[in-house]
């Protein structure tokens, strides 16, 4: 039975003692690393690690790189050779940093204090991270490791630390998408997300549209208050009609006594459905609309408008987009909303879905132009 199970003989041992050459260690390397996880004797397994520990201090890069991959998830792997692979060069380390499981939190978070960007998002896109390792990732203050942290659903991130990368780092799109797009969001997150958005949109009106101060100020001045509470004198407000919009969204494009389906139908037979409307019903989160107005554009039907314009696939977005007659200046704010379809909170997508088209505009989009006047306009 021994026979049948993979071993390290002692002439393969010789063998590269004899010729040093860069493949032969490599080959070797590769094949001793892939033993580590086998039923090996109490010797084998000793012996296996002191080659291993040779072979982590090679001086050719593919010798312990070839380590690193074989040995990546191995629960077996000894520590100190783990701790050397993660501290190599990046090549090397990326693999050992995401997956290996014999990696401690203060291995993790001592790591993360010298930690070049691509380190730390291995360590951010690791299958568990703990609420001490996502704090230094947050630390580390590179922007791609802590959106991928954040979109991490093993990740454990305090409410206080999602509180702060909202605070330090709103302005980041893929920070900002991850963070409204993250599962059950506490309403201090959410508030902080608001706030953000909030800051952006009126960025984006001092900047591109030309418009006044005043008209600004009045129309990001915030949510309104609550039917019970009291004003500065004391008085209590009368309740806000519940078809209401929430502060900085938009008022629904589609009429109360319409359906989605019939007031693109009518649009279109009436003079044409603009890219304006699309732009507005993406914002709004009106999916129906959207998919309706490009079927009749593009002749396709609504099932696969559905499915090529609310997939993963951006050349597949693109493509439907394309054909639908939409402007090369208005399609990457189109794509940038779908980019935030997922989330069910309407007032919070609407946030994401304008920060979002705000961001990606560059005051090239006259179709959110527009809809960003109507912003004002409901304010």
């Amino acid at each position: 039975m021994i026979g049948q199970r993979p071993v390290i003989t002692s002439s393969e041992v010789e063998a590269l003692r004899l010729d040093r050459s860069p493949p032969r260690r490599e080959a070797m390397a590769g094949k001793v690393a892939g033993l580590i996880d086998a039923d090996l004797s109490e010797r084998e397994r000793a012996l296996a690690g002191e080659i291993l520990r040779r072979f982590v201090r090679d001086e050719i890069e593919a010798v312990r790189l070839a380590v690193a991959k074989a040995v990546a998830s191995s629960p077996h792997l000894p520590a100190d050779v783990a701790r050397t692979l993660a501290g190599d060069v990046e090549r090397v380390s990326l693999p050992i940093l995401e997956f290996s499981p014999v990696l401690a939190d203060t291995d993790l978070i001592q790591l993360l204090k010298d930690s070049n960007a691509a380190k730390a998002t291995a360590i951010a896109a690791r299958s568990t991270v703990s609420s001490a390792v996502a704090d230094a990732v947050l630390e580390t203050g590179h922007t791609g490791a802590i959106a991928r942290l954040i979109g991490n659903s093993g990740a454990a991130m305090s409410d206080a630390a999602l509180r702060l990368a909202v605070e330090r780092h709103g302005q980041d799109e893929a920070i900002g998408r991850a963070i409204v797009v993250r599962p059950s969001l506490p309403d201090n997150v959410r508030a902080a997300i608001e706030r953000a958005a909030k800051a952006h949109v009126g960025s984006y009106l001092r900047r591109y549209l030309n418009l006044p101060e005043s008209v600004i100020v009045e129309g990001l001045a915030g949510a309104p208050k609550p039917a019970n509470g009291a004003d500065a004198g004391g008085a209590k407000p009368a309740a806000a009609p519940a078809a209401a919009p929430a502060a900085d969204t938009l008022p629904s494009l589609v009429p109360a006594d319409e359906t989605p389906e019939s007031f693109a139908r009518k649009l279109a037979y009436s003079g044409g459905i603009s890219n304006e409307n699309i732009m507005h019903a993406l914002c709004t989160g009106e999916h129906d609309f959207v998919e309706t107005a490009i079927s009749l554009r593009t002749s396709l039907s609504r099932d696969v408008v559905r499915q090529r314009l609310f997939n993963d696939d951006v050349q597949l977005r693109r493509s439907v987009l394309t054909r639908a007659g939409i402007i090369e200046d208005d399609i990457p704010v189109m794509l940038a909303v779908l980019e935030v379809r997922t989330i069910e909170d309407p007032v919070v997508y609407q946030m994401a879905a304008i920060s979002a088209a705000a961001t990606a505009a560059r005051n090239r989009s006259s179709a959110w132009s527009k809809v960003a006047r109507k912003i004002t306009k409901t304010h």
